[in-house]
Formats: structure tokens, sequence, C-alpha cells
């Protein structure tokens, strides 16, 4: 573990002169934000989701947006970003077994979860669309990449733009050993300007919290663009996880980070979003609004279909049939399990790389088995993860 901490703070340390510049030319427009969770809050968290809530969690809709009004309110210098090469970054795969991987004690066995059988409708099967796609339920969450996958619970407060109580949406392990990313409307709602708060992030989730994963981490701070950035494109947040004994990051507890247990996926920032235009991902979350139940992780294969759907900048969409819940579950080219266990990934060969994530369903025309999703480019994501670097220091 050690020297993949060495790798990752000189990676970061890199990565803060490389886009500093980029990033200080854009916080006149686009404005990232955050909040740093107190200890408090953060134990609180931990002993708020019981089974009872775990089951009882309310899948977060995917916004439903029409295309009319979708860039209506967006400042074009929103978008200001030096353009360069793509960048492509490697994640890291797991160094403790699922055999091996000690566990933190659950009191009263709050969080064992009772199994749930598959609706028929969700299970293997291919769709005929004009966005081709399949869909499967994925055979083993403890391989990697897929243990890099999971769920995310969360409450929102009263007086948010959707219901106040508890909601799930899916994330992903991201880049380095303590951060997960998701949807923006995961963690924050945009039109109050409200974070929400309780973070627990699962991954490998099956039929409940994996213990193979230390079953659930708690989050110590949140960081997303800021209520000027209306547009779909800025639908992207990271959160900063607690090491294993649910304090500390990137192992100041003395205890391993996320990373440890479930590897991260890597990242490839692109420089335009024609970029796309050939790409084919498989999408892995966890889809709970019917015909799903939330209880396993789906994977769905599709080639990207349109790049700037109706008009609108750097937004891509795919098919993919996933519903409610499934918002932040990543995009992936060469999604590989097998890929050879030598520390990261092989980035020649782009595996297990994460290029967008589930965010959004239009209203007019409909189209259920379509999802829509930001480009990830320089202004949007990788100024994002800077600036969460910068701000939200792993100490």
């Amino acid at each position: 573990m050690k020297k993949l901490n060495t790798k990752i703070r000189a990676i970061a340390a890199s990565m803060v002169c490389l886009a500093a510049a980029a990033l200080a030319q854009d916080q006149t427009s686009s404005v990232p934000h955050g909040v740093q969770f107190k200890a408090s809050e953060q134990a609180e968290a931990r002993g708020y989701w019981t089974r009872f809530r775990l089951e009882n969690a309310k899948p977060m809709s995917l916004p439903r947006i029409d295309p009319g009004v979708a860039e209506a309110n967006e400042p074009a210098s929103n978008r200001n970003a030096p353009q360069r090469a793509p960048r492509i970054l490697a994640g890291a795969r797991p160094t403790i077994s699922t055999a091996q991987a000690p566990t933190q004690k659950q009191s009263d066995d709050r969080l064992k979860m009772q199994d749930h059988a598959q609706p028929d409708a969700a299970t293997t099967s291919t769709f005929g669309y004009v966005f081709p796609f399949n869909n499967h339920q994925v055979p083993d969450v403890n391989m990697y990449p897929y243990s890099a996958v999971g769920k995310l619970f969360f409450t929102v407060p009263d007086g948010a733009s959707v219901p106040a109580g508890e909601y799930v949406c899916s994330g992903a392990v991201f880049y380095d050993s303590h951060t997960v990313i998701t949807a923006r409307h995961c963690m924050y709602d945009y039109p109050t300007g409200k974070f929400f708060s309780n973070f627990v992030f699962y991954p490998g989730y099956d039929n409940g919290p994996n213990p193979a994963f230390n079953n659930g981490w708690t989050v110590r701070g949140l960081w997303t663009w800021g209520t000027n950035s209306a547009t779909r494109d800025f639908d992207v947040g990271f959160l900063q996880l607690n090491d294993a004994a649910g304090y500390g990051c990137d192992g100041s507890s003395g205890t391993a980070p996320i990373w440890t247990y479930t590897g991260s996926l890597g990242v490839w920032i692109f420089d335009d979003v024609s970029q796309y235009a050939t790409i084919q991902a498989d999408v892995l979350a966890y889809p709970q609004a019917a015909p799903f139940s939330g209880d396993s992780m789906y994977q769905d294969s599709a080639v990207v279909s349109v790049t700037n759907p109706f008009g609108t900048t750097n937004v891509v969409e795919l098919g993919n049939p996933q519903t409610g819940g499934s918002a932040g579950g990543p995009w992936i080219v060469g999604l590989n399990p097998n890929v050879a266990d030598n520390g990261t990934n092989n980035t020649l060969n782009l595996s297990n790389i994460m290029v967008g994530l589930n965010a959004f369903h239009w209203t007019s025309p409909s189209q259920p088995l379509a999802m829509n999703g930001p480009a990830f480019l320089t202004y949007n994501v990788w100024n994002l993860y800077v600036s969460y670097t910068q701000n939200l220091a792993c100490r």
C-alpha cells in the first residue's frame, strides 16, 4: 500500500501543476465548491443506515430534460479551457484479496440483508432499439473492475427540489486511493443549492453490503460545480472517503483506503466530444426503479450513438435501459476483468478506463432505452478534479 500511496501523491502533485492555469482562467465563470463533514456527522452517517433504511431507500430519479430549454441558462464562457491532447490515466487493481479482507464489526447485524429475487424483465436479454445495447446482471461483483462500482446512499434535506428522505445512486472509485465519482444531482440539489448528507458508499453491493470490501465507507467531503454551471455537461461530482476504520484519508488512520480493497478505475479526459464517435463502452450501475430491484449490479454494452443530441454541448448518448438508482454509474472502455495483475491497468489497451457516467433522460422525444451523460473534458471533469484535490486535501 505504501508504494501505491507514494504513486498517488506524486501524480496528484504533478496534476495540480499541469492544470492550475486552466483552473484559474475558468474560475471566473464556472465555480466548483463543496462541503467538509464534521467527525460527528460522519459518525452519525455510520449509524444511520440500518437494514430497514438500506432496503427502503428510494432510487434517485434520472432527471428528465426538455431539449428545447436544456441549454438556455448556460454562459458560453463556462466552457473556456485550453485545448490539449487527450489525457489517459490508469487506475489500480486491489491489493487485498476478497478472501483475506478484514471487515468492520457491524453491531446487531444491522447490515445483513435478505435475498431478493430479480424481476423477470431485468434478466439477461437483448433489446431491439435505435440505440443497440445488451443488458445483463454482473456474474461476480467481487472481481475487479466490478469491485470498484457500488451503491451510494444519502439523505435529501427538507426544502430541496425533490422530496426529503433516503435515496440511492450509483458511483465508482475514481483513479486515486480515496475518491468516488458520481452524478452531481446525487450529492447536490442544483435548483436550491442544498448539499445532501448521511453519505455511505457500498462497493460491490450484492443483495446487501459486501463484507469482502469492508461493507460501507463513510464520506469526509463533497466537491462539485456550483449554481452558475447549469447544463448537463456539469452533472459530475466527487466524494472523499475515509479509510477503512471510518476516519483518516489515504491511509492516515493506519488502516487501508478503499482502493486497496476494490481497485480504482482509470480515466480518459478527451480533447473534443467528437472523439466519442467510435467509442464502445460498458455501463455498470445499480438500477432500482422498475423493472429492476437495485439488489444487483447490471452491465450494458453499447456503442456511443449520438454526440451533442438536440443541439446540446458536450453531451453523449448511448443505448442503456437502466433506471432510477443508476445515476452516477460509470461508462468504461476496455472493461477487462482478466487484465494482467501487474499493479496497474494497461493504458495502451485502454483497460478499465472511465469515459462517462449515467446522468439523464430526455422528455421529448422520450427515449427510455437511451442514456445521456457529460463528455469527460478538461473544463468539466479534469478542472473539477484538480480543484477537488486542492480544496479537500486528504490528510
